[in-house]
């Protein structure tokens, strides 16, 4: 369970309120009119697709109006004469959840130990492509499942990867407080250990947070903090 100090409370509440407007300002009401078309997008297959999204090995069939309504960049960036796009920085996988949203509201996961990282993908790429709906989607998901310490650490670093996107910055708020909050189970992990060593300034972040509230097992982070600047100096100054 997380416990976050009394005066976070109010920024948490603000920022989940900010993602609800958001997602109340992209989607339409619910109605019985709505469910037909989201049923009837989910079964409509490759009939009357007039426009093909290349990703990867894959090509994924879509419709131009579906990819105009629910993502204002891609509207943008495809040509109107063009049949066909390609998105050589995206993963198919992640690109196969945006689509999917974008015709059934939901998007499946892969098979895969790393659901939270998947999710953050998956928000990054909304964020890349201006889904509202979609990064809601994806950080209501990663806030309703289970945080173990694998999932906690994979996740953190797949943050790592994001930090241009400040849309994604409550969500970093949570994983230092999560990891404060566990730090005497992760430090005996090796999983986090070799976290830690790899990314020097997140574990700044997290010294910070300590220092503030405090956490038990904070003695062997501290020492394993300082070894990997001195690593990082060292290595820096060679080159």
């Amino acid at each position: 369970m997380i416990v976050l100090p009394l005066r976070w409370y109010k920024r948490l509440d603000d920022s989940t309120t900010v993602l609800g407007r958001m997602a109340e300002s992209k989607r339409a009401p619910p109605s019985h009119l709505t469910e037909q078309f989201r049923e009837g997008m989910a079964n409509i297959g490759d009939r009357h697709v007039d426009f093909i999204l290349k990703c990867g090995d894959r090509e994924f069939k879509v419709h131009r109006i579906v990819i105009d309504c629910q993502s204002s960049l891609l509207s943008t960036l495809s040509d109107r004469d063009a049949r066909e796009m390609t998105l050589e920085q995206d993963e198919p996988e992640v690109l196969q959840a945006l689509i999917d949203f974008f015709y059934k509201d939901t998007y499946e996961v892969p098979a895969s130990p790393n659901n939270l990282s998947f999710h953050v993908r998956v928000a990054a790429m909304a964020v890349k492509y201006e889904s509202g709906p979609l990064q809601c989607r994806a950080l209501e998901r990663i806030w309703e499942d289970r945080w173990d310490e694998h999932e906690l650490v994979n996740m953190i670093r797949e943050l790592e990867k994001h930090l241009d996107l400040r849309q994604l910055d409550l969500l970093r708020f949570r994983a230092i407080s999560e990891a404060r909050e566990s730090l005497d189970r992760l430090v005996r992990t090796t999983v986090f250990q070799d976290m830690v060593r790899d990314l020097p300034d997140w574990t700044l972040r997290l010294l910070k947070a300590i220092a503030m509230e405090g956490a038990p097992g904070c003695q062997w982070l501290v020492k394993s903090a300082l070894a990997s600047r001195v690593v990082e100096e060292r290595r820096l100054y060679a080159g």
